[in-house]
């Protein structure tokens, strides 16, 4: 089959078919471990919601498609995959279907992948433009999400830097990035919407002193790694053709190697918690490699691509067996 193919249309629906197979097999083969505790800053974490395991199952598959969707509409609008590729959807719904961890419940990995994105194409339309009221949604965006998970918290400074070396932070936009951060905290306070009462620092390391199978999470460990090293591969591969690119491509690729860079920091740094932060690295993994396929030589990108896909899918059917 040609290019196009692999990463058009039919790509994208046999990606989505095997997601949406890997998401049922979750359901009926793998039992999630029990939450360990809340880690929001002032507001019950997505796990503790109260939610049929069905129906949070359901929602963390949606917020996933959902936020693959929106990645070929981003890319579609800036074109930073040549020739508008949807492979960069279809790479990111395999590697999340994979991990069991992310799509058996409702928990903040999908929201901060959804965040992810949306805080790179704020950043990435903002290029070269004043972008005040654009750095103070996504602070704004962070600030309100670590209410429920302090991962929000930490991809703060992350995004500050990325809004950095894209070209984007300058005085004004820092002024209202900070104002950003303190402004759903401030709404919230202000409201009764919450109290200082319930302000208490996140319960950390939840997965090793909670239910997780030390297998699955060994597994998890395994793929999780092998996703961040297919990130690195890919990422240095391309190092020349960035350097070589018109400034405004260069600032895109800085944005989104800065946030796969920052990911993997907060994978290792906040390790207890790096099952919140791996759909965020798969979105990054599934652009570089998407990014490396479409600039290939060859003919046709079908090969590699069911090669990874089915590296994927044999990974999850050993994780739900094993």
């Amino acid at each position: 089959m040609n290019r196009r193919g692999a990463e058009g249309k039919p790509g994208m629906l046999l990606a989505t078919l095997l997601f949406a197979a890997m998401a049922a097999a979750t359901w009926v083969y793998y039992t999630p471990a029990p939450p360990g505790g809340s880690l929001g800053l002032c507001l019950p974490a997505p796990w503790l919601w109260p939610l049929a395991p069905f129906t949070s199952e359901i929602a963390a598959c949606g917020l996933i498609f959902i936020t693959a969707l929106l990645a070929g509409v981003f890319n579609r609008s800036i074109s930073i995959v040549p020739d508008t590729s949807i492979a960069y959807s279809a790479i990111f719904l395999i590697a999340c279907g994979a991990q069991p961890v992310v799509t058996a419940r409702l928990t903040a990995a999908p929201m901060l992948a959804l965040a992810a994105l949306i805080g790179v194409w704020l950043l990435c339309n903002s290029v070269g433009k004043r972008a005040a009221t654009e750095c103070f949604l996504l602070a704004a965006m962070l600030s309100a999400g670590s209410m429920i998970q302090y991962a929000f918290a930490l991809l703060l400074p992350v995004f500050m830097f990325c809004a950095i070396v894209g070209k984007v932070m300058r005085f004004k936009e820092f002024i209202a990035f900070l104002l950003g951060i303190m402004a759903p905290y401030w709404i919230a306070l202000g409201c009764g919407l919450v109290s200082f009462d319930e302000f208490e620092l996140p319960e950390l390391y939840y997965i090793t002193s909670s239910g997780f199978d030390k297998t699955d999470f060994l597994l998890t460990v395994i793929l999780t790694g092998a996703t961040g090293l297919l990130f690195l591969i890919c990422t240095l591969l391309q190092a020349v053709q960035i350097y070589s690119a018109n400034a405004r491509t260069r600032a895109y690729y800085g944005i989104f190697n800065v946030l796969g860079f920052g990911t993997l920091a907060l994978m290792i740094i906040d390790f207890g918690n790096f099952t919140a932060y791996i759909a965020i690295l798969n979105l990054m993994m599934a652009f570089s490699a998407a990014e490396l396929l479409q600039r290939s030589p060859a003919k046709s990108t079908w090969p590699p691509m069911l090669l990874g896909a089915a590296a994927y899918v044999a990974f999850f059917i050993f994780f739900i067996r094993f």
